[in-house]
């Protein structure tokens, strides 16, 4: 069989004077204590290497191996450790160079950890798949103890580039220290650097928790680095603490801003949903949309700016301007209070007593 080299411990200081080059069969039966090395064909650095406390030869596509460890390396000159692969068994095809298992599976890398059952290996493809309880832990070398906690059914990881690139499926979560996510399908680059992951795409059903604001959308673009998320497919946050929703045809949040930006397109005005109680207990909703509405936090207050042909829709008046500015306070004994309504220009005002126009709005 081709490509398969087989060794007892003795034998290892010998073979490893051996080229890349060299080739050598394994006979039918078992043996113990052995090396499955692969080497890049131009540059002879050593791609990975398999070990097994036992190997079976089945046939010549087929080698049954026990306790298997799998090293992954990189490098176009030194070879460098990058992964560790175990599962207490796999069927191994030297030829096609693929091992597959229903055993349980560790990836153990630098920058990640990942865990789960009935798992497939393509040495070629330098790619992974798992098909069942998938739990990947992304490091994050900056914050010590860290690290952003990855669930699903289904998951894949592609290491041949300069990141690694996991992919997720079914009953997809996502939770880290600030941060919680769910959704049917996500994507994760992660560099092999030990940072936080680059970039996180999540769609499908799309749930994130963050700063006390919920997050539902179809589609999500999250940079960790940054702090930034940009959300698509007429998304809608809800602030949990002051009860106002947002929601437009795309945003775009800033973590460190504290800010939410709202856009109107074509499918969706971007518009906000803010309470107001009275002392005597009477609750108003007020429906506010624009082309672009900013939602920020400060001093336990949302603070809302709007632009661009606003509207204003409450139980007991109307009004429109080009621009207006609002602020309300978190809900206190589940009571919402808004602290003012500021417009100006083009201001019109329809109410109980009339209507009327001007440059400037205020309602208290």
């Amino acid at each position: 069989m081709r490509g398969f080299l087989t060794k007892t411990i003795g034998m290892c200081a010998a073979a490893a004077l051996c080229t890349y080059a060299r080739q050598s069969t394994m006979l039918p039966g078992t043996v113990s204590n052995f090396e499955l090395p692969n080497f890049d064909e131009n540059t002879g650095v050593k791609e990975w290497e398999l070990f097994g406390d036992r190997a079976k030869y089945v046939s010549d596509t087929r080698i049954d191996v026990e306790k298997i460890r799998l090293d992954i390396y990189e490098g176009r000159e030194k070879a460098e450790l990058r992964a560790t692969i175990t599962s207490p068994s796999a069927s191994v095809n030297p030829d096609a160079k693929i091992a597959e298992s229903p055993a349980d599976l560790s990836v153990v890398g630098a920058d990640f950890d990942m865990k789960g059952k009935k798992w497939r290996w393509f040495g070629d493809k330098r790619f992974v798949e798992v098909f069942s309880d998938v739990d990947i832990s992304l490091k994050d070398a900056s914050k010590k103890g860290e690290a952003t906690k990855l669930k699903s059914v289904y998951a894949c990881l592609s290491y041949a580039g300069k990141t690694n690139v996991f992919v997720l499926r079914e009953n997809v979560s996502v939770k880290n220290s600030d941060t919680d996510i769910v959704c049917k399908y996500l994507e994760a680059v992660s560099s092999k650097s030990g940072k936080s992951a680059d970039k996180i795409v999540a769609e499908g059903a799309v749930k994130m928790l963050r700063d006390n604001r919920l997050a539902e959308t179809d589609r999500a673009e999250i940079f960790p680095a940054s702090g930034k998320a940009e959300l698509s497919g007429s998304p809608k946050i809800t602030d949990i603490a002051s009860r106002a929703k947002l929601s437009g045809e795309k945003m775009t949040l800033d973590r460190n801003a504290k800010s939410v930006l709202a856009f109107s397109g074509k499918t969706a005005r971007a518009r906000a949903e803010i309470f107001h109680s009275d002392d005597d207990g009477k609750r108003q909703r007020i429906l506010i949309s624009s082309d672009t509405i900013k939602m920020s936090q400060a001093d336990g207050k949302n603070l809302f700016d709007f632009s661009g042909n606003v509207k204003i829709s409450a139980d007991d008046f109307n009004a429109e301007c080009d621009k207006l500015s609002a602020s309300a306070l978190d809900a206190k004994d589940e009571k919402a209070k808004l602290e003012y309504i500021r417009g100006a220009g083009n201001v019109k005002f329809a109410g109980e007593n009339g209507t009327a126009t001007g440059r400037q709005l205020e309602i208290v």
